[in-house]
């Protein structure tokens, strides 16, 4: 919920408050620099980037072609979000290497999974099929 929240403040802390005069293609940048700037604040709060993706995990799998369906849309297809997400939780995973541990979880297999399911977003995004 941490992260859902602060992609909503970043709207009005970047100035997206006029979005009847963005273009598709404006909004989509705005969306993904509002997750960038949420993600940001996640981190900065010790919330590793990967808890905000539960929203975002139930539509990509039950929305059919995100790909295609994102050129009418205003906001990126979640599979690409998913994709941004996890990377991100890639780069800062180091530092959240004490909280998986005290977790009782190894800090290689949750590497490792973290990059498969990276790797299975690419793969759908290179599909455009979140079944395949």
């Amino acid at each position: 919920m941490a992260f859902v929240l602060a992609h909503e403040v970043a709207h009005h802390v970047l100035g997206h408050t006029a979005t009847d005069s963005a273009s598709l293609v404006e909004s989509r940048q705005r969306e993904m620099a509002a997750d960038d700037w949420a993600l940001d604040q996640c981190v900065k709060a010790r919330i590793l980037p990967t808890a905000g993706a539960i929203p975002l995990l139930f539509d990509y799998y039950v929305t059919a072609q995100p790909i295609a369906m994102q050129q009418r849309q205003t906001h990126p297809a979640n599979v690409v979000r998913l994709e941004h997400v996890f990377a991100r939780a890639l780069d800062d995973l180091e530092g959240f290497r004490p909280e998986i541990a005290a977790k009782g979880i190894s800090f290689e297999k949750y590497r490792t999974n973290l990059q498969r399911q990276l790797n299975q977003y690419k793969q759908a995004i290179r599909s455009d099929y979140p079944g395949k």
